[in-house]
């Protein structure tokens, strides 16, 4: 599962290579973080979109409504039903994207991703790589050390273009999950 996972993390990383893009590697966790971030809400997608098309919610409910979350999505769709056709793919995508609580948008924004997506925008691609993104599973609860190992893993000279300090890998981990 293990090898599985490296090699999907580095077609994804390919992917991004692509596109004429300033920093791959940020972009490549902002992806993550957000995938990461729609596993977690799936299962609140449409009561989260219900409960703000009728009334603006305070933070107590809405930890409520996602069983202790403290983001969500109130655009009632998932990265994976936006992606059912490519057709306008980019106006559900953008739908997705404002649905985020202003801690996330902020969070995407230092990584400079607003900067980047509207580039892989203007660039042929980005629904191959958003259904690459929508391949990983990040639904269950992760450990650091697990996905440390993961990235640690991909330290050989086989495994990629570039080598990586160990560092790297626990930054990687620490960020993400």
């Amino acid at each position: 599962k293990m090898e599985e996972q490296i090699k999907s993390l580095w077609k994804l990383a390919s992917e991004l290579r692509m596109f004429p893009i300033i920093d791959i590697g940020q972009a490549f966790i902002a992806f993550l973080f957000l995938r990461r971030m729609d596993c977690l809400l799936l299962p609140y997608y449409k009561q989260i979109h219900k409960a703000f098309a009728h009334s603006k919610i305070d933070d107590l409910y809405l930890l409520q409504l996602t069983n202790g979350l403290t983001f969500y999505n109130n655009s009632g769709i998932s990265l994976d039903e936006l992606l059912i056709s490519e057709t306008n793919y980019i106006d559900r995508f953008d739908q997705w994207l404002n649905g985020f609580d202003i801690e996330t948008k902020k969070t995407l924004n230092g990584l400079g991703f607003n900067r980047d997506l509207s580039i892989m925008k203007q660039s042929r691609g980005l629904y191959k790589l958003l259904q690459s993104v929508s391949q990983f599973n990040l639904t269950e609860p992760l450990d650091a050390n697990l996905v440390q190992k993961l990235f640690m893993s991909c330290l050989t000279r086989g495994a990629g273009q570039y080598l990586s300090p160990k560092e790297y890998g626990e930054i990687i981990a620490a960020l993400l999950f």
